[in-house]
């Protein structure tokens, strides 16, 4: 269960960007990131980590219309 998480350097190690990064993304949304209730670190979800560094497809463009 340990393992489903990681502070904020193993974060930022996992994912190759720096902490005020790490910060950032969880401010815009882009990743959750909680608080633990003993100690008050910020910590993050492997699962989490995992999907945000998996690459998601594209959404496709409209086609333009001829004029």
């Amino acid at each position: 269960m340990e393992d489903d998480w990681m502070t904020i350097d193993q974060a930022a190690e996992f994912l190759g960007v720096a902490r005020r990064t790490l910060f950032n993304y969880a401010k815009q949304g882009k990743l959750r990131a909680f608080k633990a209730a003993v100690g008050g670190r910020t910590m993050f979800r492997r699962q989490d980590l995992e999907a945000f560094k998996t690459p998601q497809p594209r959404a496709a463009r409209p086609e333009e219309k001829a004029v």
